[in-house]
């Protein structure tokens, strides 16, 4: 086709061979909702795990070229992805886009009207998966169809964004989900892959062992995800708020460790005394009441402001506004590149996600400090 058309494009960095699942004009503003959104629908389907088949060649002319591709057959999987992206991407899917939306200077017509009506005149029942190889003449091409052809399996090696270039070509990457080895830090063997087939049974749409969502239960681990182990694990910060509020029931504490340092608000000296100083502080504020009694403390206690955090009066319950788009999408991402490079490297990432109090600076309680990496 190159030989026939040296004016058309090679499969290169720019042009990369790939099978469109949607074409839409989004605004760049949204761009990182439409990410965590993908990135969910790619944890659920395992694209990489398609088995695919090209079938022949066929063409469609633009701007007097035949663009030339090779038809991937329709798989249900295949079918099943396609449409859950465009699900994903409908809530931010915009109409009116120009040819700046696009890679390069001269955009033809066919071009943006190929994204502007991509759905519905090219998705579901008209959904045509294919990997466009280059344009060449449509003599030429007619040619090259009419030679015996011999269908081939293939696979696919991940997901990606692209803003488009002249003809629909993939001509500037701006996001790659990475996918490959779920748990890259385990060693292969029953344990893992007993893991890994496990989590596919029950989550892969067909299995006769899929769970739907709704149905599912999820699970943590509570030291760093429920309960906040930085700068201190929170049931202590309870405890130093109780100690404070029993110290004028208590007037011995002012000489007696480890309350002593507690009041002067020195947690190093009053741990001073090790496990005993510990448990001699977890009594004097657990213990003594029922639970019903215990309960609607710790309750009235989430309900006010800290007098142990010592940059300022803090609700630790009230002062979380949420968590950020981006830390979904980082999330998700995680779960798919669970190793220590590539945590390492998105650690500027991780900080910008942490939610905090306001004013709190990066290690201040409420969010546990990032670990691995």
């Amino acid at each position: 086709m190159r030989e026939n058309l040296p004016a058309g494009y090679e499969l290169d960095a720019s042009h990369a061979p790939h099978i469109t699942l949607l074409q839409r004009f989004v605004r760049a503003k949204d761009f990182d909702a439409v990410t965590a959104a993908l990135t969910k629908v790619i944890v659920a389907e395992r694209p990489t795990e398609l088995r695919l088949k090209a079938k022949g060649y066929d063409y469609a002319m633009w701007g007097g070229r035949a663009v030339t591709a090779l038809i991937v057959g329709r798989s249900p999987e295949l079918m099943r992805l396609h449409q859950k992206v465009i699900d994903a991407v409908a809530p931010f899917a915009v109409s009116g886009g120009t040819a700046g939306a696009f890679v390069g200077a001269e955009i033809n017509p066919e071009t943006i009207g190929w994204v502007e009506t991509f759905v519905p005149k090219s998705s579901g029942e008209k959904y045509v998966p294919h990997v466009t190889v280059g344009v060449a003449d449509e003599d030429f091409v007619k040619r090259m169809k009419a030679e015996p052809y011999e269908p081939f399996p293939f696979s696919v090696e991940g997901v990606a964004i692209y803003q488009l270039g002249n003809f629909g070509t993939a001509a500037k990457m701006l996001w790659r989900n990475q996918i490959g080895d779920p748990l890259p830090s385990w060693n292969d063997g029953k344990a893992k892959q007993s893991i890994i087939g496990f989590v596919t049974k029950v989550t892969k749409e067909g299995s006769p062992d899929f769970v739907p969502v709704a149905e599912r239960i999820a699970t943590f681990d509570n030291d760093g995800t429920l309960w906040a182990e930085q700068p201190m694990y929170v049931q202590f910060f309870f405890a130093l708020d109780r100690v404070k509020a029993l110290a004028p029931q208590h007037p011995e504490w002012k000489d007696k460790e480890p309350f002593a340092s507690l009041l002067r608000g020195d947690v190093k000296g009053a741990l001073a005394g090790g496990e005993r100083a510990l448990l001699e502080i977890i009594m004097a504020t657990h213990a003594g009441m029922t639970s019903e009694e215990f309960a609607k403390i710790v309750k009235d206690s989430t309900g006010k402001p800290s007098t142990s955090h010592t940059r300022g009066n803090v609700n630790r319950m009230s002062s979380f506004a949420g968590f950020p788009a981006e830390t979904f999408r980082f999330l998700a991402e995680l779960e798919l590149n669970n190793d220590r490079g590539w945590f390492s490297a998105r650690r500027e990432t991780v900080e910008r996600s942490r939610p905090r109090a306001p004013g709190a600076g990066p290690q201040d309680p409420g969010m546990p400090a990032p670990a691995g990496g």
